[in-house]
């Protein structure tokens, strides 16, 4: 991503610093994720893994980052120990990060899960949309509480759009596409 960046940018650079500066963006990360004390999950976030958890859904995250740093953000909320996640997967562990579909393959196969059939991408992004769609997920559940707009993520496609965390587990007992009204 920063080698890419620069040459968008047409910033000349020299290739043997690429590295380094990662290192030095991982490790601002990890400090960052670590310390802040402002940092809280997502309003709603643990609330829908108790209610998915009740209902006897496996949760799993995948993400962008890597698996260094999402295991700080996730052993600082102690989500694996507290039962609210059963898995997580790093864009690290695998060879192509979103929107490919390696990562929820990987999940399945950590969980188990057989097909896709079983599985709900939920994301707030375009990519996460996609990779949902290249999975072949029954469900791809976009939540419009990121940076991507309702019509960015309304023309990705996705089986559903949401305005809110806790409007996922009526819709994991409707396999019909619903999309929430604007309002919430």
């Amino acid at each position: 991503a920063i080698r890419l960046i620069l040459e968008q940018k047409r910033v000349a650079f020299e290739k043997s610093l690429v590295n380094p500066i990662h290192q030095d963006f991982v490790n601002g990360m990890l400090q960052f994720y670590t310390h802040d004390p402002d940092l809280k999950p997502q309003p709603g976030a643990e609330a829908l893994f108790e209610q998915l958890q009740d209902q006897g859904v496996l949760v799993a995250l995948n993400t962008g980052f890597s698996r260094d740093i999402a295991a700080v953000i996730i052993n600082r909320f102690q989500w694996l120990e507290r039962g609210l996640v059963q898995a997580f997967i790093g864009s690290d562990e695998v060879s192509q990060g979103r929107p490919h579909p390696f990562m929820i393959e990987e999940l399945k196969k950590r969980l188990g899960l057989s097909s896709a059939d079983l599985v709900a991408k939920v994301g707030d992004t375009v990519v996460d949309v996609e990779e949902g769609r290249n999975a072949g997920c029954a469900l791809i559940i976009a939540v419009t509480t990121g940076s991507a707009s309702l019509a960015e993520l309304e023309l990705a496609g996705p089986t559903h759009i949401v305005h809110n965390l806790s409007e996922i587990p009526a819709l994991l007992h409707n396999t019909s596409p619903v999309h929430a009204s604007e309002e919430g």
